[in-house]
């Protein structure tokens, strides 16, 4: 799988939804998709999880996906299942859980699977919150 069977370009966008490959089915092996949401006028980003359901590890160094923030140089790595319990010290490596609010006006979403054990994925709503007046 590469970056064209999975992932697209979102400019000025107030909201978009992303889904694994294959949702509400297992997302295949050996992927890799990149989103970019962008609007220039967007103070935050709020990502919001209806289903998320990736391999779990302590590290989240198998199935992971990442948010990076090009306005506030953040980076959020989540893996596993937010409705099991785990026993690590990440707290990311729990599920995306409830609200994540990333600064910045443009943001990457990167989703990457390992060579084996597959799950359901994901399903996220990224909603912009607006600067009152738009900067530029």
């Amino acid at each position: 799988m590469s970056f064209a069977d999975c992932g697209e370009f979102f400019t000025d966008v107030t909201e978009v939804d992303i889904k694994s490959p294959g949702f509400p089915g297992y997302y295949p092996n050996n992927a890799t998709c990149f989103w970019v949401v962008q609007h220039d006028c967007a103070e935050s980003w709020t990502i919001t999880a209806r289903k998320f359901d990736l391999e779990w590890h302590s590290s989240c160094s198998h199935d992971k996906l990442s948010f990076e923030s090009l306005g506030a140089d953040e980076q959020f790595v989540f893996c596993g299942d937010s409705s099991a319990s785990y026993t690590s010290n990440n707290p990311y490596s729990h599920g995306l859980r409830g609200n994540l609010t990333i600064n910045g006006s443009e943001i990457n979403v990167i989703f990457e699977s390992d060579f084996s054990v597959v799950h359901s994925g994901f399903d996220i709503t990224i909603a912009a919150n607006l600067f009152e007046t738009c900067p530029g």
